[in-house]
């Protein structure tokens, strides 16, 4: 519901409860409505911490840029689950949902760390992983191997405060129609430090027009600051139709407060060494969500709410490396022992 009509049937609900005190039966029951009042009070409740929620949404929408910004009908909350974030599921259903995430050992298949997050996405998850798993541990993990949904500025800087190297690639998964030209990228635009600004293939230099903080996920924030050109620079230029389909004002670049890391992530991740790495998470990570779901049912939570999530994953955990545990041993058991050479039976 958004927030018009989880008023409406607050009030509805609340008057019916109204009648309850009063030991009348309420005029008008909707389908919605639970039947009992003692069903209607537990309803209330859910409806309460849903509205709760919702506020929540709106004032971390207000965070985002007028041109990410939801409206504000748009902002939708599950009065069943009202921790659960709203979105479509793998199977395109449009459910209450909630986000597992895991991090395995690449040498095993022991998996060292695990937590639910009440969100559709992978987004923001990964400094809590990184406590979560020291919390769990007690060691500092120093890499980390993660796919491009973990991979933004914000987190290859805290990964560079911490001391970890995070390998992943760079907005691998962002989908974008071509467009109908092709046009120049910000990566052919010369960076000048001691000028601070950017200096288009033109050789006409960007001046600073604007700084704005932009809301990213998990309540975090990023400083990003805009370089442009001059209208009038730009449409006398003669490289304007490979540079900008823009027909008012000039071409511009953003640039983020963490823009250093992420151009020196991008080129560590080009580099045969991390490349190598990297490929040995296609051979962990997926094998344990295909286990979870094949072999676990572990599709959909059986329960309402992030604690009996945490829980039911807590659980499905504690399975798994209790296996991992078992099939070991039975390895060791039938591994025959090495018989001796003829110089150490001598000595």
């Amino acid at each position: 519901m958004n927030a018009e009509r989880l008023r409406q049937h607050e009030n509805q609900l609340e008057a019916a409860r109204h009648d309850d005190t009063q030991g009348h039966a309420p005029p008008a029951v909707p389908a919605w409505m639970a039947k009992t009042p003692r069903s209607r009070a537990a309803q209330h409740e859910r409806y309460r911490r849903a509205q709760e929620h919702l506020a929540r949404l709106q004032a971390a929408n207000q965070h985002y840029s007028p041109s990410e910004r939801r409206a504000p009908d748009k902002l939708v909350v599950s009065t069943g689950d009202p921790e659960a974030a709203v979105g479509v599921d793998k199977d395109h259903v449009f459910r209450p949902l909630y986000t597992i995430q895991t991090v395995r050992d690449v040498d095993s298949s022991f998996i060292v760390s695990y937590d639910v997050f009440a969100q559709a996405t992978d987004a923001g998850t990964l400094p809590s992983m990184l406590e979560r798993t020291e919390q769990l541990t007690g060691c500092r993990l120093k890499d980390v191997l993660v796919d491009s949904g973990y991979v933004t500025g914000i987190d290859l800087a805290l990964c560079a405060q911490a001391g970890v190297t995070l390998y992943g690639p760079w907005k691998a998964n962002d989908v974008r129609v071509p467009k109908a030209t092709l046009l120049f990228t910000k990566v052919q635009f010369q960076w000048l430090p001691e000028r601070e600004t950017y200096r288009c293939p033109a050789g006409h230099v960007l001046k600073r027009v604007g700084r704005e903080t932009r809301g990213r996920s998990g309540g975090r924030e990023e400083v990003v600051v805009r370089y442009g050109v001059k209208a009038a620079t730009c449409h006398a230029c003669l490289l304007r139709p490979q540079c900008t389909t823009g027909k008012k004002g000039g071409r511009s670049i953003r640039r983020s407060e963490h823009e250093d890391v992420i151009i020196a992530h991008q080129a560590w991740m080009e580099t045969e060494e991390a490349k190598a790495v990297y490929r040995l998470r296609g051979q962990t990570i997926e094998i344990v969500f295909a286990d979870f779901k094949e072999h676990r049912g572990l599709r959909r939570f059986s329960g309402h709410g992030l604690a009996r999530a945490r829980m039911e994953l807590a659980l499905e955990v504690l399975v798994h490396n209790l296996l991992v545990l078992h099939r070991c041993s039975k390895q060791k058991q039938h591994v025959p022992e090495t018989p001796p050479k003829p110089d150490d039976i001598a000595a």
